[in-house]
Formats: structure tokens, sequence, C-alpha cells
């Protein structure tokens, strides 16, 4: 029982903080295993990449709409419980889907699986920002490990494909979440910020399980709720609109299918640098300046990542356009290092009671966008190319840069109960 006692001190934060780093990294991994699998499931059921694509979708929707009742239940039951249940649920969801005996019954568990990812960011960023003392600089580093998880999932999951089938690779990919949950039941202790405000709530005779969802928008919530839930669905949209066909476009462009996942990997890279830079910057500069830069920066490089190399490669050869993938490829990863900023900033919002409940509600109302981004490329790449299809992305991260000065600043900010 001990392990299960929440004490404020360095080490019980450091153990947070570090299982809080792996969830992240197994959340990105486990919904960008699909992406990279899909590929060889074009062989075996003869369909198009877009359509079976389109399956993923459920698994977008449900990672966007099932983050508002895991917030919920972060803030009035559980965090820790939460997490272990995050766990848990991603690895079952992986073994069902590798167990899917048709394509109905896959979409059912790709499904499932967007149901436990949606817990990670309500619950384990709001975790992650009452046990850290540096927020910008824990949530860059916890952004690295989403990131990091999102780039091995191309290499790993297409290697463990090649190895097992598709089928053992979800079966493989599914083992880790599995074990880690059995280290978070053991060792993971609850928030000592969370405990004693619902200690507060219950010394005052109110109840913790009846916090009304129309708190988030009254008084000076509703802006920031409005606002945040906007930005988080545009950036978002960018994000999975360019990220998710990464693979398809470099196959448009004349590269060899071997070649793909390790150069997908190599792409997704760029982003450890800018989400380190994105956390130091937001600390010394501010939250809002920060997020500005860099929605503007993704602008300019999915402009550039999309139209260049398919030009290049019409014009010039593929050998040409290839060197052109590998400068600009990781500056657009780069500019996605406005991940890191969305926990700490949405946090620093809203205080503890609702903390993981708004902050949660803002940030995966972006989760649609998430849905509808890697839809509505495969829509627009019928009309304009794969390649034009990523650079409308672009008038999101610019409408971003701009709404983002709509939010007040909070750095350093104390966070209020």
């Amino acid at each position: 029982m001990t392990a299960h006692i929440a004490h404020d001190d360095p080490a019980a934060k450091r153990t947070s903080i570090t299982f809080l780093n792996w969830a992240h990294a197994i959340d990105h991994f486990v919904l960008l295993i699909y992406p990279t699998v899909v590929i060889g499931l074009e062989v075996v059921y003869g369909r198009p990449y877009a359509e079976l694509m389109a399956l993923g979708t459920a698994s977008y929707f449900a990672f966007g709409i099932f983050a508002l009742p895991a917030g919920w239940l972060g803030d009035h039951w559980s965090r820790r419980h939460m997490i272990a249940i995050f766990f848990f649920g991603c690895g079952l969801s992986l073994a069902a889907a590798a167990a899917a005996p048709n394509l109905i019954m896959f979409a059912v568990a790709l499904f499932a699986l967007g149901v436990f990812a949606a817990i990670y960011h309500p619950v384990g960023t709001a975790m992650l920002i009452e046990a850290s003392n540096a927020r910008g600089r824990t949530l860059a580093f916890n952004g690295v490990c989403g990131n990091v998880g999102a780039a091995l999932a191309a290499a790993i999951s297409a290697a463990l494909a090649s190895w097992f089938g598709w089928r053992g690779a979800f079966v493989a990919c599914g083992v880790p979440p599995l074990v880690v949950m059995l280290l978070v039941a053991l060792f993971v202790r609850e928030s000592p910020i969370w405990l004693q405000a619902k200690k507060g709530i219950e010394a005052s005779g109110g109840d913790t399980t009846k916090v009304p969802l129309n708190e988030l928008f009254r008084g000076g919530n509703a802006r920031k709720v409005s606002f945040a839930a906007l930005i988080a669905f545009l950036g978002m949209y960018g994000y999975w609109a360019v990220m998710t066909w990464i693979p398809s476009y470099l196959a448009t462009i004349g590269f060899n299918p071997k070649e793909i996942p390790l150069w997908t990997f190599y792409i997704l890279l760029g982003a450890i640098i800018g989400y380190l830079t994105h956390g130091a910057f937001s600390d010394r500069f501010g939250r809002r300046t920060a997020f500005s830069l860099f929605f503007l920066g993704a602008a300019g490089a999915s402009i550039a990542f999309g139209l260049l190399p398919v030009y290049l490669s019409r014009t010039q050869g593929v050998v040409v356009a290839k060197t052109s993938i590998l400068l600009i490829g990781p500056l657009l990863s780069f500019s996605t290092g406005y991940f890191s900023g969305y926990g700490a900033y949405y946090a620093e919002l809203f205080p503890t009671r609702i903390r993981a409940l708004a902050s949660g509600f803002s940030f995966n109302i972006g989760r649609i966008g998430t849905a509808i981004g890697p839809g509505l490329t495969g829509l627009l790449a019928a009309t304009f190319g794969v390649g034009g299809a990523l650079a409308t992305a672009s008038l999101a991260f610019v409408t971003c840069a701009l709404m983002i000065f709509a939010l007040p600043e909070t750095i350093g900010k104390t966070l209020e109960d």
C-alpha cells in the first residue's frame, strides 16, 4: 500500500514523470502503427491506400471524443488509475486488432484503441504539470518522448510486419503497454496537488464527482476553452493531415517502398530538436510568441515539403527530389515542436478543480481535427495531388498563429487551486 500513497517528495515526482514520458511515447506509437502497416494491407485485401486509411478514422475520432470523459474521471476519480487503464486498454486493443477476422472487426478494434489512447493527454498532462517544477522544459521533453514514439512506430512496426506479418506486428506492439501498466500499478502515486484539491472540496462539504460541465463555459473559462479548442483543432488537423500521409507521399515521388519506413523515421527525428527548442523558447520569451513562430514555420514548411519535391521529381529526377526531402523533411517535423507547448500552456490556463477536464476538453476537441485531417487530405489529393493536399494544411497553421494571441500569456504563472 505504501507505493500507492502520495508523498510530495522529489523521488515520487521523478518516478511519475518517467512513467508519464513512457505513456506519451506509447500513446503516439500505438496510433501510428496502422498508417505504416496499412501499406502491406493493400496487398492482403486488394484495397487502395486511401480507402484502408479511412478505417483508422474511427480511432482518431474516438481519440478526440473520449478525452472528455477521461478528463472528468481523472479529475474526480483517480489520475493514477486512469493512466493504468490507458496502458492496459492500448495493449488489449492492439491484441484485438491482431485477432480481427475481417475489416469491420478490425475497425472496431482501432476504435477501442482510440478510446483508451484518449486517456493520456487530459490525465497524463495534468499529472505531469502537477509534478513538475519547470513546466516548459518538462513538457518539451515529454513532447520529445511522444515524437520518438511516433518516429519509432514507422520503423519498428514495418520491421515487425516484415518478420511476423501485420498481425504479429500488432501483437508484439501490444506487449510493452501491458508490461508498463503493471509497473504503474506498483510505483506511480497520486498527484499531491490533486489530492490536496480534492480534500479541500470534501472538507468544505462539496462533492468531487459533481463538477458540472457548464463550469467550463462560465466566466473567464468560456473564452479560454473556446479559443484553446479551436487552436488545438486546427493545429492537430494540420499535423495529422500532413504526417499520416508521408509514407504515401514518398511513394508518389518515386521512393522504393522498402526505403519509406526509414525515410519516415528520419523525417520525424527533426521534431526532437523542435520540441526541445519550443520548450526552452516558451519558458524564456512566452507561450504565445513560441506558438505563433512555430505555427508560421509549420505553414512554410508544409508548403515547401508538399510542392518542391514533386516539382523536382518531375523536372530533375528522383535523386534531386530525395535531396530536397533530406533537407526539408526534418524542418517540417521541427516546426511541429508547437505540440510540446500545448500541455504546459493549457494546464496553466485552468484551476486544479477542472484542470484535466478543461485542458483535456480544449486539447482533445482538437482530436476531431486528427480524425478529419487524413481523410480530407485524401479527398484533396484527388484534385491537387498528394503534395498539393499537404500544402493546404498551411492555412490551418497560419490561422493558429494569429488566434493564439486571443488567449492570455501564462509564463511564470503559479498553478491555481
